[in-house]
């Protein structure tokens, strides 16, 4: 069977040796012949996995707002939900932009990267509440643009409670980019492999951050009712 559009494209690439074995160079993005292979990158689902730097698949993403929110609309949810993966849009994922994924560059210290992270989220919630113009009475009169808004929050917040991005010292891991180099990729795949799946209590974890965040921005009522699964949909 075929695992890319081009069978030999393998043969042109550039090439190291490792273990005495000669193997493909700079073992991501086009340089990785598999990741050619129309959907093996989203586990032949890509219109629901997508997952470009190996965080948690959109789909986790999204079963934490519905988790965390199950008194919102389908529609306030779907607007997080797009935020939530605009986020983690490919643009999004080189170092520069680490800080919105609850991580922090090599070398990078790990108390500044905290603050980066804290205020990063913190100028989301404040641009959020400013935007709905104070907290709402109840989540009919939240507003779309202060759900978008929020929902670029909400990314790194969920995000930081995954130890693929938070270490046992409550410190941000790193994270390099876009692989350019053999332990730069291999650092990628074992993220990867981290955040593949979510716990129960991981889930737990991450659904009452989104809901302090929640609250945060548009207050304990909104919360309350946003986090309450309205009758007859138990």
């Amino acid at each position: 069977m075929w695992q890319s559009p081009d069978p030999i494209l393998e043969k042109y690439l550039p090439t190291f040796r490792k273990g005495g074995e000669l193997v493909p160079g700079i073992a991501g993005g086009v340089l990785e012949p598999t990741n050619l292979a129309l959907y093996t990158y989203a586990r032949q689902n890509p219109l629901r996995l997508v997952d470009p730097d190996g965080r948690w698949p959109t789909v986790i993403h999204e079963q934490i707002i519905d988790r965390a929110f199950p008194g919102l609309t389908n529609a306030q949810r779907q607007i997080l939900k797009d935020r939530s993966a605009w986020v983690d849009r490919p643009a999004g994922q080189t170092k520069a932009h680490n800080h919105e994924h609850a991580m922090k560059s090599p070398g990078e210290d790990p108390v500044s990267a905290r603050r980066a992270i804290d205020e990063n989220i913190k100028n989301h919630e404040e641009a959020a509440t400013k935007k709905q113009g104070g907290t709402p009475d109840s989540v009919s009169k939240i507003k779309k643009n202060a759900l978008k808004e929020f929902g670029e929050a909400l990314h790194p917040v969920s995000d930081r409670t995954s130890p693929a991005h938070t270490d046992a010292q409550n410190n941000p891991r790193d994270w390099s980019g876009i692989p350019t180099s053999e332990s730069e990729y291999q650092a990628a795949k074992q993220h990867e492999r981290e955040e593949s799946t979510i716990s129960p209590a991981q889930m737990d974890t991450a659904v009452g951050a989104a809901r302090e965040s929640f609250k945060r921005t548009f207050g304990e009522k909104a919360l309350k009712e946003a986090a309450t699964t309205p009758p007859g949909q138990e």
